[in-house]
């Protein structure tokens, strides 16, 4: 399924592709293909995992940012957002169209992934709060102080890896499942690291050779290979 999107996507400059699948309820790995193995072009570096290399998250971080802000009562999802023309310092942030809406419900700012509201919602969270939030869920790459980031860390301004950005996802929609049980309370049991076993004997699949990944599955239940 990989190769078949990646044969796709290399027409427009894409090259490299991976997939993680992770179970939601307990974070184990089903499913690790860190890259398309192509031996042929050297350029694509098909051997680098890039499921583990940092990299700019884009707006991938928005979430973690408005459900910290939720959880806190800083916002209400229909809490309204300035979404105008910009200037902090020197920095100056623009939506991906380069347009304004004025001012935009907090969901719907993050359902259209827009960069300003973003900036302005991190303003008022504050930048080092936020810094300090990622690595309490679980991102682990955030390898300068808070200042270097300032606020380009909602717009990708800093580098995490796939890896840790699906756990804390995995882990935010697991925190959503066990509300009813938890009667509203946040557990922080549920925000951990995903997890695989790999096994020591690698196997060949279509040519590529692979790890066999083994699902830490609930006690009694059967240990079932992925690959990877």
């Amino acid at each position: 399924m990989v190769q078949q999107h990646q044969a796709v996507l290399k027409g427009n400059g894409i090259n490299n592709v991976c997939a993680l699948v992770l179970d939601v309820e307990t974070g184990n790995t089903l499913a690790y293909v860190g890259n398309i193995k192509d031996a042929g072009n050297i350029e694509m570096e098909a051997d680098v995992d890039v499921i583990a290399a940092p990299r700019s998250p884009g707006s991938a971080l928005k979430p973690i940012l408005y459900a910290a802000m939720l959880h806190d009562g800083l916002i209400l999802p229909n809490s309204l957002i300035a979404d105008i023309p910009t200037q902090i310092g020197s920095y100056a942030p623009k939506n991906f169209d380069l347009g304004y809406d004025g001012a935009v419900p907090a969901h719907r700012a993050l359902s259209r992934s827009l960069n300003v509201p973003a900036v302005k919602m991190l303003q008022q969270y504050k930048y080092q709060r936020f810094y300090e939030t990622l690595q309490q869920v679980g991102i682990t790459t955030l390898n300068k102080p808070a200042d270097f980031y300032g606020l380009s860390l909602i717009l990708g301004g800093c580098e995490v890896t796939m890896w840790d950005l699906a756990g804390v996802y995995a882990s935010m929609a697991r925190t959503l499942n066990h509300q009813k049980k938890n009667h509203g309370k946040l557990d922080a049991k549920d925000f951990h690291p995903p997890n695989y076993i790999a096994s020591k004997d690698p196997v060949t699949i279509n040519g590529i050779r692979s790890t066999v990944l083994l699902m830490q599955l609930p006690s009694g239940s059967p240990l079932m290979p992925c690959r990877k």
